[in-house]
């Protein structure tokens, strides 16, 4: 940025000549230096993993994720929820009874500023419907049992392992309400998956979906499997991430 400020200068100062000049020298260390080799290898494996996802996502999801479940509606969750719904996804976000007001607000302004965005230079009126539609996308819910139509829930809350696991098990139960082929996430960046997955009724069907903030803007996503999460479960999730338009990457479990 600092070489091309500079480039700019010279021509402004000493005239075009110079300015062109100054431009093929700058132009010549910049494509071969370190940061443009950089650059152009994470180009190229951002596309790989990618396409490796879309892969993998053929060959062992058997159910596309249409519907997402949110628990937890900080800045993670309702950061994530406007994503998924911007994104076509239907979202069922869990919140507490008290908090329904300040979380629909929020909502509200994001689904505004992606309005915004998607159709910049259209009328106030084409901006209003895109913002109805994100938020009609988005069904707020005060109990985990208004959860049951998702294929996937995530869960935001607090980094507590007990609370977390106390959650996990209430949400993988015979009468909780997760469906057999549905998938549980946890968005922990503290705890072991594996250690997690011992709170759940069926642990093929558990993984760890990291997001990073602030959601909208950071483009890469942490799966953390653990030993007992099925490929088909891995799929599932990577599926998701790349309907959010978002890198999955495969870590390991610590």
């Amino acid at each position: 940025q600092t070489e091309v400020i500079g480039v700019i200068r010279e021509g402004l100062q000493n005239g075009m000549t110079k300015g062109l000049e100054r431009e093929a020298r700058v132009f010549s260390d910049l494509a071969y230096g370190d940061v443009a080799a950089n650059l152009i290898s994470l180009f190229f494996n951002t596309d790989f993993a990618k396409a490796s996802a879309q892969s993998l996502v053929q060959k062992f999801n058997n159910s596309k994720i249409k519907t997402l479940g949110l628990i937890g509606a900080g800045v993670m969750g309702t950061g994530l929820a406007e994503l998924a719904a911007r994104g076509g996804i239907n979202v069922i976000l869990k919140t507490n009874p008290e908090k329904m007001e300040k979380v629909n607000e929020d909502l509200r302004q994001f689904a505004q500023r992606s309005a915004h965005q998607l159709v910049l230079n259209k009328q106030g009126d084409e901006r209003e419907k895109v913002q109805n539609e994100i938020l009609d996308r988005i069904k707020l819910v005060s109990t985990e049992k208004d959860l049951a139509e998702a294929d996937l829930i995530l869960e935001c809350i607090i980094e507590d392992q007990e609370v977390k696991q106390q959650l996990l098990m209430r949400l993988s139960a015979a009468d909780g309400p997760l469906n057999d082929s549905a998938i549980l996430a946890t968005g922990t960046s503290s705890f072991s998956v594996g250690e997690l997955s011992k709170s759940v009724a069926k642990p093929e069907n558990f993984i760890g979906l990291h997001f990073f903030n602030p959601v909208a803007m950071m483009p890469l996503v942490e799966l953390i499997s653990h030993a007992g999460t099925s490929k088909q479960t891995l799929a599932g999730a990577m599926d998701l991430v790349l309907k959010l338009d978002k890198t999955p990457i495969v870590v390991k479990d610590t």
